[in-house]
């Protein structure tokens, strides 16, 4: 997309994390035992990032010996986890996996569970449809 080409100065190649984590494997860096255990959640409807390069970048990882799991979410966007989601409420699959990375095993009251939207679900898909992300 223009917005990632643009803070990449263009040079996608040159600063691609599945490159870096290829050529710190390539040469034995210590860099790879540093890194904490990763889950990736992608959406396979993502037009700025395109999910094939988060299953690249797992195989990346796994081959240079790092710990990763992925999991990948049928029609959710670039934004879906940061604007859609939250306004949706209860009963997204993304929204509950996010949440149990936080407070794994959790056992919040009702009162803080997630709750049911607020918003109208017009306005929610007129949203979703209209965001360049």
């Amino acid at each position: 997309s223009r917005v990632v080409r643009a803070l990449m100065d263009n040079d996608l190649t040159t600063n691609s994390p599945t490159r870096l984590i290829r050529d710190f494997a390539v040469t034995n860096s210590p860099v790879v035992a540093l890194l904490p255990e990763m889950c990736l959640f992608h959406g396979t409807a993502d037009v700025t990032v395109e999910w094939q390069q988060s299953e690249e970048f797992a195989a990346a990882l796994k081959q240079a010996g790092a710990k990763v799991s992925e999991k990948y979410y049928k029609g959710k966007s670039h934004t879906d986890p940061i604007l859609e989601d939250p306004l949706l409420a209860a009963g997204d699959p993304l929204m509950e996996d996010l949440l149990e990375l936080i407070h794994p095993h959790r056992t919040c009251p009702r009162d803080l569970r997630l709750r049911a939207s607020m918003q109208p679900q017009l306005l929610l898909k007129w949203g979703r449809w209209c965001n360049p992300f």
